[in-house]
């Protein structure tokens, strides 16, 4: 005669299942280094973080610029693959700097340069185009108070000529 051990009962299916759902929350709250080296998170500052302001993900701002104080024109919108916005950012950087990180870290998230110039009032600009989204940037310098602006629109639009 035999004696075997006695089994009991084990909710298997319940363990695995919680396993699994601590991996995935686990591997999708971290992002790898290459990701983040291929497309970086934009930094925010802690004057922007203050303002409560939301940022479009996907368009990074210049280290040293935070949103426009008592500005309420600034905003966010994004429903699917539609988005709107607009937001206005000062800093000391010199125009032509603030255009050149522009031009350098954009495409890192995706975006394709469609236009650049200067406007009648000689602020830089750059057009930028990801899918049927469109970001324009305009960079000016008031002079008198030694301060650069950069405004960034953004708009969705199924119109190729559309410019927010």
């Amino acid at each position: 005669m035999s004696i075997r051990p006695k089994r009991t009962p084990r909710s298997i299916p319940g363990t695995v299942l919680a396993l699994c759902s601590l991996l995935v929350l686990v591997s999708s709250g971290c992002r790898s280094d290459v990701d983040h080296l291929v497309n970086p998170k934009p930094g925010v500052d802690i004057d922007t973080a203050q303002t409560n302001v939301p940022q479009f993900s996907d368009v990074p701002v210049p280290q040293g610029f935070s949103v426009r104080k008592g500005n309420l024109e600034a905003y966010t919108e994004e429903a699917g693959s539609y988005r709107a916005g607009r937001q206005r950012y000062e800093g000391s950087a010199r125009p032509i700097d603030a255009n050149a990180y522009y031009e350098e870290r954009m495409p890192n998230h995706g975006w394709v340069l469609v236009e650049r110039g200067t406007d009648d009032a000689r602020r830089l600009f750059t057009t930028w185009k990801k899918a049927h989204t469109t970001t324009r940037i305009e960079i000016d310098q008031d002079s008198r108070r030694a301060v650069t602006t950069i405004e960034v629109r953004v708009g969705t639009s199924l119109d190729p000529n559309f410019r927010p």
